[in-house]
């Protein structure tokens, strides 16, 4: 049992435990080309913060994982079936409402880790801001510098590239 993941913990732990900081994955369901899954912005977002959760963890952090978000903002993407959206302003109110959950548990900061580019979500943070959760954003897709990405993919393209692939 991975105790830092929330959906693979118990209550039992979860009681018992203290955390510090949430990380919050944050996906979409749309179509990424025709050789990828429509989860694939979920399954990234939910492999990295695993990840991370369990590099923090492993080093002595009070983290814990929340489920991935498997929605997000696709107003560019209408014209194809099953592009899962929400608009900014419903998105907005799901995090507002999730981080609210997680500071009645006693948690003080979120990580968001976003991984779909239409996830625009710094006007949120900004709503946020000055509450008594600190908040922190990270668009991993964002992070990765471009000599590194040279190092590592011929083509790094964007949605449905190399990189994602």
């Amino acid at each position: 049992m991975r105790h830092w993941i929330l959906a693979e913990t118990n209550y039992g732990h979860v009681r018992d435990q203290a955390y510090d900081v949430a990380v919050l994955p944050l996906g979409a369901t749309e179509p990424h080309n025709l050789h990828l899954p429509y989860g694939t912005d979920i399954f990234e977002a939910d492999q990295i913060a695993a990840r991370v959760g369990e590099a923090a963890w492993n080093l002595g952090a009070r983290v814990v994982v929340l489920p991935t978000i498997p929605f997000g903002t696709q107003t560019n993407q209408h014209a194809f079936p099953l592009a899962m959206n929400l608009y900014p302003s419903t998105l907005c109110r799901v995090i507002s409402d999730l981080v609210e959950s997680v500071h009645r548990a006693g948690i003080s900061k979120v990580l968001i880790l976003n991984s779909h580019g239409g996830n625009e979500i710094k006007s949120t943070l900004r709503e946020l801001v000055g509450g008594p959760v600190h908040l922190f954003l990270c668009d991993w897709f964002r992070s990765i510098s471009a000599d590194v990405q040279a190092e590592l993919f011929t083509d790094p393209g964007d949605h449905a590239g190399e990189m994602e692939t």
